[in-house]
């Protein structure tokens, strides 16, 4: 190990909260089944056992509103810990993930500083300022806080996959497929492991290996929309629409929300010929994503599909609004606007009706 390496230590924690991937999981704690508590009820229960600087009791209520998805009071509640114990990392921990849940990745990175400047053997913490710094495109940095989490803990799996997904975003496809290798290596339970080793074959237009892979994933874990997208653009791209629309309407069915999906299936029934259906998915996917671009230049090229020339070019023009520059806007934009003069040109040279 190079001089002034972090060493390796053992790390046995029962509240490591950072074994998640790049993107995190729908239910980040599983201790009190938030899902399917009365959110309210349960912080009446720990407010009327609250008393002051009473530790236990903020972090139970911190941890419901986490997991409830009130990021804005669990913040408040670890920071008040955090007044109470400076030093408490698993307080530190816990609102850096809660700011990740947030997006407010910068605030999460700060957190890490803090344990990594308390304690430079924390492992998690690596990884994690990792995982922030991957959300922030500090790609490098990344790159390097990762290599940092694996030197001190070697059998690391989900730090060998965020530095793949990294390296894959960048392009560094061998390297990727050596971290993702070595992941499944340690932990082969892992779907998301095969869906970022899959898209590396993929893109490699290694179709076999690719495919095997997401089909393993979705064996792993079927109730996720992520492995069935995955499996959906690699047949949308072997020209399998059909089979495409299957795979993208299961993501769906599984995740309402998942607006890559949604895009991909109105991708692929407008290159099957269902593109008022198309329009629908379209429509839809705003409602999560209103100032996704590309969604504004899939709408556009579906209603000059249908000959709506008009609304085609008011889509694109909305596309480059948000993303200045985008040739698939720019491109829908010319088609548009060239079928909407040949229509005018078309209704001056008519003959007169009789």
């Amino acid at each position: 190990m190079p001089a002034g390496s972090p060493q390796p230590v053992p790390q046995h924690r029962p509240w490591r909260l950072l074994r998640a991937p790049l993107v995190l999981p729908a239910v980040i704690y599983a201790s009190a089944a938030l899902a399917q508590v009365d959110v309210n009820r349960a912080v009446a229960d720990v407010n009327a056992q609250m008393r002051a600087n009473n530790v236990q009791l903020l972090y139970r209520r911190a941890d419901i509103y986490l997991g409830a998805g009130d990021v804005a009071h669990a913040i408040a509640d670890y920071a008040e810990i955090l007044r109470a114990q400076p030093d408490d990392l698993k307080a530190h921990y816990r609102l850096a993930l809660a700011y990740r849940v947030k997006g407010d990745f910068t605030a999460a990175i700060g957190e890490y500083d803090r344990i990594i400047a308390q304690a430079p053997q924390e492992a998690d913490a690596y990884t994690g300022r990792g995982f922030a710094e991957s959300a922030t495109k500090a790609r490098g940095k990344a790159m390097e806080d990762f290599g940092k989490a694996i030197a001190l803990m070697p059998d690391d799996a989900v730090a060998y996959f965020n530095r793949a997904e990294v390296m894959r975003e960048l392009g560094y496809q061998t390297a990727a497929l050596r971290d993702y290798d070595k992941a499944i290596t340690i932990d082969a339970r892992s779907a998301p492991f095969f869906v970022g080793r899959g898209k590396v074959y993929a893109a490699r237009r290694d179709d076999a290996k690719a495919l095997s892979d997401f089909n393993e994933a979705i064996r792993l874990e079927d109730k996720a929309s992520a492995p069935y997208r995955a499996r959906g653009k690699l047949r949308l791209a072997q020209g399998d629409t059909a089979a495409a629309i299957a795979d993208f309407s299961q993501a769906i069915r599984r995740d309402r929300t998942d607006v890559e999906a949604l895009l991909n299936r109105a991708m692929a029934r407008i290159r099957g010929g269902a593109t008022e259906k198309a329009l629908y998915d379209v429509t839809d996917a705003l409602r999560y994503a209103p100032l996704d671009a590309n969604l504004y230049v899939v709408r556009a090229v579906a209603k000059l599909r249908l000959g709506w020339t008009l609304a085609a070019r008011d889509d694109a023009a909305r596309a480059l609004v948000l993303r200045p520059g985008l040739a698939s806007a720019e491109s829908v934009q010319l088609a548009a606007t060239q079928a909407i003069e040949r229509q005018a040109q078309a209704a001056t040279t008519a003959p007169p009706a009789r």
